[in-house]
Parts: structure tokens; sequence; C-alpha cells
């Protein structure tokens, strides 16, 4: 269903500059290597975004970032407030907040620069439009909190086990649409404050994991082959047409696709 909400998203994108057009849609040498880097990627993502780890970091990721879109909304009606001033004075309080965790300085500024980098790319893809701050029942946090506990307590239980089924599939479903009707930008600010260092302590056990570092090196390789047809010429379009001509039908490359070229700039001024 998502993958049906962004492909006609990616399909409607116009590129200020003219781009290349390739010689056909077929063309086998650079539909291959991006087919290939797409599928690889797109099944190590459902792989991670559907095991009990993957899920509770995840988990933890949707509400501050739930939170976060809120904050944002009620803090920029302030005059004087920016996005840089805000993000920054977060990241701040924040760091201060994990160096009490007694995590290693290494651990810290990988964190940071993890942190940083999606306060980034929230606030750009909230500007345009792509992520919503909507107004949501006052149960949803609570019960959200309650299955990513009943999540962990059984991570290691074998995977067909019922209960886990229930408690770590109803999480990932829940965290999806997951958002904040707290509007005191200090209440916010105190929520967010409260879960990082559960996604932090979350993110380093995770992190030493084969298969998560499987699929962060297939992530990277994937945006590196979109910016290397785009460099050459290729729009977002083309390349989703590339990919869905190809069989490829993982949500999560669909989204990455239409955020890496938000994120290069390529189109945002296209955007309604």
């Amino acid at each position: 269903m998502k993958k049906l909400i962004i492909l006609p998203l990616l399909l409607s994108l116009k590129l200020s500059a003219s781009p290349i057009e390739p010689e056909s849609m077929s063309t086998q040498e650079p539909a291959m290597p991006l087919v290939a880097a797409a599928i690889r990627y797109g099944m190590l993502a459902s792989a991670y975004l559907n095991s009990p780890s993957g899920m509770i970091t995840e988990g933890y990721r949707y509400q501050i970032r739930s939170l976060y879109l809120s904050y944002l909304r009620e803090t920029l009606q302030e005059p004087g407030n920016t996005i840089e001033t805000l993000n920054k004075q977060l990241i701040s309080n924040w760091m201060k907040r994990l160096g009490r965790e007694q995590l290693p300085p290494m651990v810290l500024v990988n964190i940071r620069e993890n942190l940083e980098i999606k306060l980034t790319e929230w606030s750009k893809n909230a500007l345009s439009g792509q992520l919503k701050a909507m107004m949501e029942k006052d149960q949803v946090m609570p019960t959200l909190e309650q299955q990513i506990k009943a999540c962990k307590r059984l991570a290691f239980q074998p995977a067909s086990n019922p209960d886990k089924r229930r408690s770590c599939h109803q999480t990932k479903q829940l965290t999806r649409g997951v958002s904040s009707g707290l509007i005191d930008p200090n209440l916010l600010k105190g929520e967010m404050l409260a879960l990082l260092p559960a996604y932090a302590n979350s993110l380093v056990q995770i992190s030493g994991r084969p298969y998560y570092r499987a699929f962060k090196t297939s992530k990277e390789d994937f945006q590196e082959s979109l910016l290397t047809l785009m460099t050459q010429g290729y729009s977002a379009r083309q390349l989703a047409e590339i990919l869905e001509f190809a069989g490829v039908d993982h949500p999560q490359v669909f989204d990455q696709l239409y955020y890496h070229a938000l994120r290069n700039d390529r189109v945002i001024h296209d955007l309604n």
C-alpha cells in the first residue's frame, strides 16, 4: 500500500534541469547495477525491520520522530526560531543527557552523527510535506510503550512464538502511524529526552550485529547507485520506472529513492 502511494509521487516529480534522456529504459548497463542494489537493500531492510531488535529500535526512533515533528510545528510559530537553531539546541541537550549513560566517547560521537542526520532529514521532509505531525488520541503513546516492552521481553523467543509475533508485529504497525497529541513545547522536549537513552542503548546493541551492518551497507550502496545515475541525468521518475519494470516491490526502496531525490535538492522547489 505504501509503495502505491509513493510511486505516483515519484512519477509526478519534475527536475529543473533538462535530464539526459536514456536511450532505453531496458538498457542493461545502467539498470542492472541499480536493480541488483535495490533488491539487496529491499530484502535486508525487510529483514531488519521485521526482526524484534529492529522493531524495538525503530519503535523508539518513530516515537522520537513523532514528538520532534510536533515540537517543530509548535516552536516554529515563535518569532526568531529557525530549524537550525532548534536542532542545535536539541542536539546539545540530548548529548548532555547521553553523557550520563557512561557510553564510550566514540559511541557518543557516532550517536551524535546519527541524531544530527535524522533531525536534518526529518525537518527537510516535514517542510516538503512528506512527514506530518498528525494529532492522535492520548492512548497511542502509552500503548506503544507497552508493546515495545512486551516485544523486548520476548525478543529471545523463537520466531514461531505466537506472543512474540503478535507483540512485535503489532508494535511495528503502530509505530509507523504514531504521533503526539502534546502541544506544549517543553513537554514535547521532555518526552523526547526521556526516550533518548532507550533509543541510544538499543541502537548501540544492534549496531554490532552482522545483519544490521549488512543492512546499512546495502542502503549506502543503493544510495550510491541512485546518486551515480542522477548525476548522469536520470530523473527520479525514470529510476522509479526502471525499478518498477524490473519487478522490484520493496516500499523501502521507493521511499529511499524519493527521499534521496529530496536530500539532493533536485526536486524540492517543484513540490506542492
